[in-house]
């Protein structure tokens, strides 16, 4: 585990310099042992990182049965499963790596082994025999892996770097990814997950085997998710039973690590369960880290509701019993402080810059504490923790026109009382839903992107293919984006590359007990009525939670983070270059073939003097944020 590399020539001996290049750029990643395999025309290497305790002083790349030389960056959640299905002797299975058996999952099913194998990898093995290389990425994507394939030779790494110490790997930017980039609403950076912002470097897909011979490079696409699965059950308590069950389990095999555990802690519900449910895993206080806002934000964006949820965090530290947190303010960062170095790290223009310098913060904390493992529950909103007030309103609508009234009026009532509204008030609203099929107007993101760029890439018609909303879904399309969510590839790349590359930095890995496929396909199979039951918002996590998390923490009404206004607070006094900023790029048009700068200068003209609260949130903010992290990162490799 640590960043992979490999280069491979068919025509001719890969040069001494060349393999330097490589090994040189590998060894600026944390890394416990570099490890180098060599043969004629093919170079594969390692910076190894001592993560589990059968990894240390584990040797890779592995060459197996001398024909299979497989290195990977990665820990396997279910090795359990894997010794049964290998048939692998318990006295050989303490010292058993996760590469052995990925070796071995490859010798016995191949290409099938992606459906056999869980948790967080990418994967080269090199078939001397067929002259072919294999790369596999998990079903998230939580590592990266990247290729470049051209003519005689094949390459590929853990990062964009390492491809760019081979002459024929140029600089060039991709429009295509650059158009989806700027098309796109919402944080998903690129649809075509296997282009990358720069033309010569392709990405291997989340739930992808992408297979390199010298004639042909072919992708192959898997999914784990079977979306018409089914679990009904004969009681409400049957399914919080084994959601909790699951998710113990998902947990459990994400702790793994011979260093200390943590996870971070922001105070809702998917990061207090995961916390709450490792903290009485561990025989030892697990770690756990809060990014808290300033002392005078609270009055300056007049946040009670970011004051609730500390509080809540704090009952919820009490409540477990077995944590120890650590309450971090980040006195001075912002997020344009480090942005050339995320940008560095990151190797891709990205979008969510209010809190990825938070994230590195907490890595940095966090390993001075040698913590080597860090949960969190990013993909619980998609998960454990579905639904919203929106969705219960569509709920209530459906019975409605269903004519279930027994059922309405239960669950009417329960939901006024829940939060204080009269269920007279309720029915009207719901009727009027019901009655028509546009039920609100959708929120969107106005167009920035050059006209002459979307037409020479069609990437509203990319749009469509992939059925990506443009702007916010309708409550009848809720279920239907949720489900597109945990089946399409690209909505989660960007995530798994953050926590890949700070991994890669930091030597701490990130694993989300809620991005498991076990925990995902539980969710997704059951009613979706178990997430509205009972007049609650995100029904089945709180029902799931009892005896987890503390009563006022479970039934906390959903706040919108406060992300967005904290970063705009913390670069209050560094606000004047980032108008600056924002005037330069507007008078150099550096981006002008790619955005349309007439709308960039109007937006750009009404940033307020001061910030406010409001303008974190401000649709306007969010495109100029966007646009000086693209521009940032053209101008560095331009001068690079």
């Amino acid at each position: 585990m640590g960043a992979v590399a490999g280069v491979i020539r068919a025509a001719r001996k890969i040069e001494a310099e060349e393999e330097e290049r490589v090994i040189r750029t590998l060894e600026t990643y944390q890394s416990d042992a570099l490890q180098v395999w060599r043969d004629e025309g093919a170079v594969i290497a390692c910076a190894h990182q001592w993560l589990t305790s059968e990894s240390v002083g584990e040797r890779l790349p592995f060459v197996y049965k001398d024909r299979f030389v497989v290195t990977s960056d990665a820990v396997l959640d279910n090795r359990k499963d894997l010794f049964y299905d290998l048939d692998i002797h318990p006295s050989r299975r303490r010292y058993m790596t996760d590469t052995m058996l990925l070796a071995r999952a490859f010798e016995k099913w191949g290409l099938r082994m992606v459906y056999k194998v869980l948790g967080s990898f990418a994967v080269s093995v090199w078939d001397r025999q067929e002259q072919k290389l294999f790369l596999f990425r998990d079903s998230s994507g939580s590592r990266t892996l990247y290729y470049f394939h051209r003519n005689n030779t094949a390459a590929f790494s853990s990062t964009k770097e390492v491809l760019f110490q081979l002459p024929e790997a140029g600089k060039k930017f991709n429009d295509d990814w650059i158009a989806q980039f700027i098309a796109l609403p919402s944080n998903v950076e690129a649809l075509d997950m296997n282009i990358t912002v720069f033309r010569d470097i392709q990405q291997v897909p989340p739930s992808a085997v992408v297979i390199i011979s010298e004639e042909k490079t072919a992708v192959k696409q898997y999914s784990l998710i079977d979306p018409h699965y089914r679990i009904t059950l004969s009681r409400d308590e049957e399914y919080e039973e084994v959601l909790r069950s699951i998710l113990a389990e998902s947990v459990r095999s994400k702790l793994r690590s011979i260093g200390k555990q943590g996870s971070l802690l922001y105070g809702g519900l998917e990061s207090g369960i995961v916390a709450s449910i490792a903290g009485r895993e561990l025989s030892y206080p697990l770690h756990t880290y809060t990014v808290k806002p300033k002392e005078d934000f609270y009055d300056w964006a007049d946040s009670h509701k970011a004051a609730e949820e500390i509080k809540a965090l704090e009952e919820t530290v009490r409540c477990a019993g077995n944590i120890k947190n650590k309450m971090l303010t980040l006195d001075g960062s912002h997020p344009l402080e480090k942005l050339d170095n995320h940008l560095t790290m990151l190797e891709t223009p990205f979008k969510s810059t209010d809190t990825f310098f938070r994230r590195e913060e907490v890595h940095e904390a966090a390993k001075k504490d040698s913590v080597r493992v860090l949960l969190n529950g990013f993909r619980g909103g998609d998960t454990i923790s579905w639904g919203s007030h929106r969705l219960n309103h569509y709920y209530y609508t459906e019975l409605l026109k269903k004519m279930k009234w027994k059922q309405l009026n239960g669950e009417l009532s329960s939901y006024a009382a829940r939060y204080g509204m009269a269920r007279t008030k309720l029915l009207p609203v719901m009727a009027k839903k019901a009655l028509r099929q546009k039920i609100r107007d959708s929120g969107s993101m106005p167009n920035w992107i050059n006209p002459d760029l979307a037409k020479k890439t069609g990437v509203f018609e990319l749009c469509r293919k992939y059925s990506y909303p443009l702007s916010d879904p309708e409550e009848h399309d809720l279920s239907d984006f949720r489900k597109r969510s945990l089946m399409q590839n690209f909505h989660w790349n960007n995530e798994g590359t953050a926590s890949a590359k700070l991994s890669l930095h930091t030597g701490l890995w990130e694993r989300d007990p809620t991005d498991d496929y076990r925990v995902i396909q539980f969710c997704l199979a059951i009613p979706e009525e178990q997430f509205v039951k009972h007049g609650l918002e995100r029904s089945l996590a709180r029902r799931a939670s009892r005896n987890i998390l503390p009563e006022s923490v479970r039934f906390l009404p959903h706040r919108d983070n406060p992300a967005a206004a904290d970063a705009v607070y913390r670069m209050k006094e560094a606000w004047g270059d980032f108008c600056l900023e924002a005037e330069e790029m507007v008078r150099e048009g550096r981006l002008a073939e790619w955005v349309d700068m007439t709308y960039i200068a109007k937006i750009a003209e009404e940033i307020p003097g001061c910030p406010t609260p409001s303008y974190g949130e401000d649709v306007r903010f969010r495109i100029l944020s966007r646009c000086l992290v693209l521009n940032r990162f053209i101008k560095m490799h331009e001068l690079g």
